[in-house]
């Protein structure tokens, strides 16, 4: 029921930037509906603002300084790291959400700087260039199969954060064929098959 999902949603956002103290983590929602459209019901901007966290806000489409409003909402949210989401608005919208997330944590296990070394990069066309790779051997979580390799990637203190990086098995795969046979059923099943193992 939507209630429940409303519910969840709220404790997941308020949950969440608790789960790692060595990990910053802010989550920002916002509507802007156009000024000349009525506002949305007050039901809707309730539900908004109380189980999602997020400001629900009138603005002139059609004026050039609502550009500048969003994109500065989105940088004040993202700690300046999206300075600009937008560059240009249409006159004609109804209403626009925005969504920013600005996460901030390191690894549990480091690349240590002195590790970095040069390595060949392999491109979309098939061809190398020789790029600076960070480099590391740790014990970490892994599944290899005949399509991919999967590497868990832990952040903060291991309490609630993880990256989780995946390469073709193939070097001569091009990208695009190789998202496509990712599905949410076949990398929940790789999730399940990771296992610790000591890899560089």
């Amino acid at each position: 029921p939507l209630s429940q999902l409303n519910a969840v949603s709220h404790a997941l956002l308020q949950q969440l930037p608790k789960e790692d103290s060595k990990v910053q983590l802010s989550i920002a929602n916002s509507i802007w509906y156009a000024t000349k459209f009525s506002a949305p019901a007050t039901g809707f901007k309730d539900s908004i603002t109380n189980s999602y966290e997020g400001t629900v806000q009138p603005l002139d489409f059609t004026n050039s300084g609502s550009l500048n409003t969003i994109n500065s909402w989105v940088s004040k949210n993202t700690a300046g790291k999206i300075p600009q989401l937008l560059k240009q608005l249409n006159p004609d919208l109804a209403m626009l959400l925005v969504n920013a997330v600005y996460f901030n944590g390191s690894w549990l296990h480091g690349f240590p700087s002195s590790a970095t070394q040069n390595g060949p990069f392999f491109t979309s066309t098939g061809n190398t260039v020789n790029v600076p790779f960070m480099n590391e051997t740790a014990w970490l979580r892994l599944h290899a199969d005949s399509n991919l390799t999967m590497v868990e990637m832990t952040y903060g203190t291991g309490k609630a954060f993880d990256m989780y990086l995946v390469l073709p098995a193939s070097r001569t795969q091009p990208i695009n064929s190789f998202v496509s046979g990712l599905n949410a059923t076949y990398l929940d099943q790789a999730l399940d098959n990771l296992d610790s193992a000591q890899i560089d």
